[in-house]
């Protein structure tokens, strides 16, 4: 065959397939299309992809909290923590983040503890010793990690080994001002009762009775209680010793055995004492016995017209280059007659109430000797009578009476 023959017909074939396509449609391209979604449901899926993130979160923070080492429960874990809680706040996972943070305080307030604990044994044995200086330096090792809480905001609250930290601080103070205490109150006690007399004794155990209750907790307060209580035994045999012989009699005073002392216009008499009503801006008074008086007991009528306590004046003497009492005020009823017995013994005091048996006040006296007397403060209405007295002892016969031997010497532990 021709060769430009050959070369025609492919020509015309290539042509006419070309022809052929343009001249035909082309087939459509199928695309799948998603359907849009609606508001409602994007916020379902943020909603979703927000809790499983909190999700992730969570279970980062517990294996987190698994793994940490006590000294890793620290400021920034708590950050952590409270931006947790605030982010799973509505959701399930709330409670979740909420144990969490409260098992971490829980941790570190155990460990903190531990830390004042390991601290308090050495303090304890130093007080225990009686070293309260170094119980205190040893105090302040308890580290300062541990004196305030992490997971405040914007203050420093203190933990509970903190606050426990503080009142251990306030007993050392304590402890250290009882032993002191007790040190200078048996060594003065001790001494008085060398002395072997019934005042020293009476000293001596008003001393150790000063020794505050506050120091109740301490070693030392029952140390205090015990030498009082092997006092009064002393002190019974010396009162014993010194009490009068039971057939001294009563010595009616009478009105002529009192002395107003005041204007003389304020003093009614009575049949056996005298009333007063006090119209000054001055205190009067009814005076009785002796200044040379010393041992006595004095019985007496009185009654207060105003107020509720009588102020009564014993041993009067010197003070200051001037004469006088140191009165006290006891309680008694108001308006009516009321039987008193007053009681000087050794310079101790003590006043009774006879008609209803009871003790109304007791201590000691200012001077050694001297009269008795009431008062009547300005706008106060006393009146007193059937006065009676038993003497068992003056500056006159002093001299010869036996002041009584000594005791056992006893150093200052008591």
């Amino acid at each position: 065959m021709n060769p430009f023959r050959i070369t025609a017909l492919a020509l015309l074939v290539l042509f006419g397939l070309v022809g052929a396509t343009s001249c035909s449609k082309p087939a459509p391209v199928v695309v799948d299309e998603e359907p849009e979604l609606t508001v409602e449901e994007m916020e379902a899926e943020r909603e979703r992809q927000r809790l499983a993130r909190l999700s992730d979160r969570t279970l980062k923070m517990r294996k987190r909290l698994r793994n940490a080492k006590a000294s890793q429960i620290d400021r920034n874990l708590f950050q952590d923590l409270q931006a947790l809680l605030i982010s799973t706040q509505g959701t399930k996972y709330e409670n979740d983040a909420l144990s969490m943070m409260n098992q971490s305080k829980e941790r570190f307030q155990t460990k903190a503890q531990n830390e004042l604990d390991a601290v308090l044994a050495r303090v304890n044995a130093l007080m225990e010793d009686g070293d309260f200086v170094g119980a205190d330096e040893e105090l302040f090792k308890f580290p300062e990690a541990y004196h305030h809480v992490p997971w405040s905001v914007g203050t420093r609250e203190p933990t509970d080994a903190l606050k426990e930290w503080g009142k251990k601080q306030e007993e050392i103070k304590l402890f250290d001002r009882a032993s002191t205490h007790a040190d200078t109150v048996m060594s003065r006690a001790a001494g008085l009762k060398n002395q072997g007399t019934l005042e020293g004794i009476i000293a001596a155990i008003a001393i150790l009775e000063s020794y505050h209750d506050r120091y109740k907790n301490t070693k030392h307060y029952p140390e205090v209680r015990e030498m009082i209580e092997r006092y009064l035994p002393i002190y019974e045999e010396l009162k014993a010793e010194a009490a009068p012989p039971p057939d001294i009699a009563w010595v009616e005073m009478g009105v002529e055995g009192l002395i107003p002392h005041g204007p003389t216009e304020l003093f009614k008499e009575l049949e056996s004492g005298y009333e007063v009503e006090n119209k000054t801006e001055s205190p009067v008074q009814i005076v009785g016995g002796e200044k040379e008086w010393i041992d006595y007991t004095m019985e007496c009528d009185v009654r207060i017209d105003s107020g509720q306590k009588l102020l009564i004046g014993m041993s009067a003497g010197f003070s200051r280059g001037q004469y006088g009492y140191k009165p006290i005020r006891v309680p008694i009823r108001t308006g009516e007659w009321v039987r008193l017995r007053v009681q000087v013994r050794k310079g101790k005091f003590e006043i009774y109430d006879l008609d209803e048996g009871e003790i109304l006040d007791e201590g000691r006296t200012a001077f050694p000797e001297g009269n008795f007397a009431v008062f009547a403060l300005p706008a106060e209405t006393i009146a007193l009578k059937k006065v009676r007295y038993q003497l068992y002892r003056s500056t006159k016969d002093a001299a010869a009476e036996d002041s009584g031997g000594g005791g056992d010497q006893e150093d200052g532990n008591g």
